[in-house]
């Protein structure tokens, strides 16, 4: 068990950190790299985002129109854009 734990530790570093960069020095667009988290959030284009990092970067690359509709999955749609 203490290598999982240790391993779990490591990855919650790791996601602390790529948050970091995210919140305060880059953006998404420039790292392209979202960290697994599962925060659903509904585009203005109707498709559920897995979470707010991953509707930035699809804005970012596909739709710079897209914008937050809000928090939570879209209702009647159940697909989760997502790359993991």
């Amino acid at each position: 068990m203490k290598i999982a734990s240790k391993s779990n530790n490591v990855v919650l570093k790791i996601q602390k950190i790529i948050q970091f960069c995210l919140t305060y020095l880059i953006s998404v667009c420039e790292i392209g790299v979202c960290v697994v988290v599962n925060d659903p959030h509904c585009g203005t284009d109707n498709t559920t985002y897995s979470n707010l990092c991953e509707l930035q970067r699809a804005k970012c690359s596909t739709n710079p129109q897209l914008d937050v509709q809000y928090k939570g999955d879209c209702l009647g749609r159940f697909s989760l854009h997502s790359t993991y």
